[in-house]
């Protein structure tokens, strides 16, 4: 299995965790103790981000503080599968 597919499987096995989370739970605490359901989501989401924007061709430098702060908007649950998909258009298979 090539480091994209297990990527690309991580991503869709987070998915499915995600998605169960009500929205009255996104601010129940983790194993993380100093970030709530809502900011694990959130950090998930940047770092697809992130890959895809790094994947792009971008340096640490040019993305600079463009995806700090929320990324979850309104529903983090429906937040993620977009990154899922940012960062799946740049992997090699």
């Amino acid at each position: 299995m090539t480091n994209g597919q297990l990527y690309a499987q991580a991503m869709a096995s987070t998915l499915r965790i995600i998605e169960t989370v009500s929205q009255d739970r996104w601010h129940a605490p983790t194993p993380c103790t100093e970030w709530d359901a809502r900011q694990v989501a959130n950090h998930i989401i940047g770092e697809n981000l992130w890959a895809g924007e790094l994947f792009c061709g971008k340096t640490v430098a040019e993305v600079g503080s463009a995806l700090d702060g929320d990324l979850t908007g309104d529903d983090p649950a429906a937040a993620y599968p977009s990154t899922n998909a940012t960062a799946c258009l740049f992997l090699k298979y």
